[in-house]
Parts: C-alpha cells; sequence; structure tokens
C-alpha cells in the first residue's frame, strides 16, 4: 500500500500538469521594432507614446545594453478618427550610445532624401497597440564625419504598445 500512493500522487500531478499546458492560451506575439540596417538584421524591443492632443506618436525602438545601445526613434502623426490615414512621418533619429548617456555616433532624417514612409497596419484604441511598417534613409551627422554616409532602415516593421499622454 505504501508504494501504490506515491505513483499514484506522481501519476496524478503528472496528468494535472500536463492538462493545465494544454489549455493555457498560445502565448502573445511580442512587441518590437525590427528592420533590415544596410542589409543587416536589427531587432529591438519598442515602446512608444501618443499625445491625444497633437494625435501624435512617437516610437522608440532599443537594442542593446549599457556597454552599446542603439535607439531609433521614429515619429508620426494620425489624422483624428475615423480618417485614421494617410499617416504623417515626422524625422526619424539613430542614436549609438555607451553607458546609456555617452553619445558616439548618430544619424538623422538625410537632407534631401525626404522623411520616412511610415504605414500604420493595425491601430488597436482598446488595448493600446500600433503596429506598422516604415522605410527611412538616415544621414550621419556631421560631428562624426566629414563625407557623406547614410543608413537605409527597410522591411522595418513594429508592433508596440502606447501609452498615453495629454
Amino acid at each position: 500500500m505504501k508504494r501504490v500512493f506515491p505513483y499514484t500522487l506522481m501519476s496524478l500531478l503528472v496528468a494535472g500538469a500536463t492538462a493545465c499546458h494544454q489549455v493555457d492560451s498560445p502565448p502573445r506575439a511580442g512587441f518590437f521594432v525590427q528592420a533590415t540596417r544596410d542589409a543587416a538584421p536589427w531587432l529591438a524591443s519598442g515602446t512608444c507614446t501618443h499625445s491625444r492632443a497633437q494625435h501624435q506618436f512617437d516610437l522608440v525602438g532599443q537594442s542593446g545594453d549599457a556597454a552599446k545601445a542603439e535607439v531609433l526613434s521614429l515619429s508620426f502623426v494620425l489624422p483624428a478618427a475615423p480618417q485614421r490615414a494617410p499617416v504623417q512621418a515626422l524625422p526619424a533619429a539613430w542614436r549609438v550610445s555607451v553607458g546609456y548617456d555617452a553619445l558616439i555616433d548618430s544619424y538623422a532624417t538625410a537632407d534631401g532624401e525626404g522623411l520616412p514612409r511610415v504605414e500604420i497596419t493595425r491601430l488597436d484604441t482598446v488595448n493600446k497597440v500600433v503596429e506598422g511598417r516604415f522605410e527611412a534613409t538616415l544621414a550621419r551627422e556631421k560631428q562624426w564625419t566629414a563625407k557623406t554616409e547614410t543608413m537605409n532602415l527597410d522591411k522595418g516593421t513594429f508592433r508596440v504598445h502606447y501609452t498615453e499622454v495629454p
């Protein structure tokens, strides 16, 4: 009798764990910003704020750590509901820093290249999620080089949760 109890208890625990695993909902897709940067893939965690008064979204994608962090800032304005299109892109910026505060390289919207192209594919105002695609050409800022150097971000996509500010 003593041997039956541990086996019975173990089988109930395994069955219970399996049953719980089967009824769990599938994991939700993460929040991210990604693009192909000069033909190399780039993936970052993403955050966003939405100014209700200006209908402006300020999206930030950040990868790396304190040793070296890369940050993409992308902003756009959506018309008031119910239109939601077209999207008005604002200047974009790319910053590389050490220790999160010592700037070691930067790019910004290139003169003559125009503003980034941004397309919103989904806006969920209940759960505060915005998804979309983007492309941008950024120029290395003059403090880092005397030459004209550009960075191309293409095939960019994002899915971020946004917080609202007045």
